[in-house]
C-alpha cells in the first residue's frame, strides 16, 4: 500500500472513530431519573443513574403543613419528582445549568427551575407551591439537603426583591458522582427535611 493510500485510510478511520465516539457519547443526565422513596418518617427525592447508582436524598419531604389540603409528604414528593423528570427531558440531558429559584405565580410563592439567573417563575416551570405565609426563599433554603451548600442568596430577581438561587444541576451532578463511588449495597439515608 502506498504512503498516500495509507494516510487516506488512516484519516478515514480517524473520522469514523470520531463519529462513533460522538454518537455514543451522552450527556451525564441523559439516562438519569429521579425517584420518590420512603426515607425515615417521610419521603425523599433521589437521582438514579441508568447503572442503578442512587444519590443520597436530594430533597426530603417530612412536613405535614399542606396535608390538610391533600398535599401529604408522599404526594408532594411524587409530584415534584415527576416534575424533575420532566425538567431532565426538557433540557435534553444537559442538567448542569439548571437552577432552582423562587418567585410568585397566581399570587402564590413558588419554587421553580430556570436555566439562567435572569429567568423567572411562570406556570410552565413550577416545581412546588409554597403554603401561604411561608417565605419562598426560606422554604427553598430548607428544601434541598445542604451537604454541598449549593446556595446563592440575594441574586436580583427584580428591582425590589432579592431571590434565592440554588445551582441544583451542579449539586445533583456532584451527588451522582458520589453515588457512583459508593458501594452499591448502601441505601440512601433519611437526611433532614421539611
Amino acid at each position: 500500500m502506498s504512503k498516500k493510500a495509507f494516510l487516506r485510510n488512516l484519516s478515514i478511520a480517524g473520522i469514523t472513530l470520531s463519529g462513533v465516539i460522538a454518537l455514543s457519547s451522552k450527556p451525564a443526565f441523559a439516562d438519569t431519573t429521579f425517584e420518590c422513596i420512603k426515607a425515615g418518617s417521610g419521603y425523599a427525592t433521589i437521582a438514579v443513574t441508568s447503572e442503578g447508582a442512587k444519590t443520597e436524598p436530594l430533597i426530603t419531604w417530612n412536613s405535614q403543613a399542606m396535608a390538610g389540603s391533600g398535599f401529604t409528604p408522599q404526594r408532594r414528593c411524587n409530584e415534584v419528582t415527576g416534575r424533575l423528570n420532566t425538567v431532565v427531558a426538557n433540557v435534553g440531558g444537559s442538567f448542569s445549568d439548571v437552577l432552582l429559584t423562587t418567585g410568585s405565580v397566581n399570587g402564590m410563592g413558588v419554587v421553580c427551575w430556570v436555566n439562567d439567573e435572569q429567568s423567572g417563575c411562570d406556570g410552565s416551570n413550577v416545581l412546588v407551591t409554597i403554603s401561604r405565609g411561608n417565605d419562598p426563599g426560606k422554604f427553598l433554603a430548607n428544601l434541598v439537603n445542604r451537604r454541598a451548600n449549593p446556595f446563592e442568596a440575594g441574586v436580583a430577581g427584580s428591582e425590589t426583591t432579592a431571590r434565592t438561587v440554588v445551582r441544583f444541576g451542579q449539586f445533583v451532578e456532584q451527588e451522582l458522582a458520589a453515588a457512583r463511588n459508593r458501594p452499591s449495597n448502601k441505601r440512601p439515608s433519611g437526611g433532614r427535611g421539611i
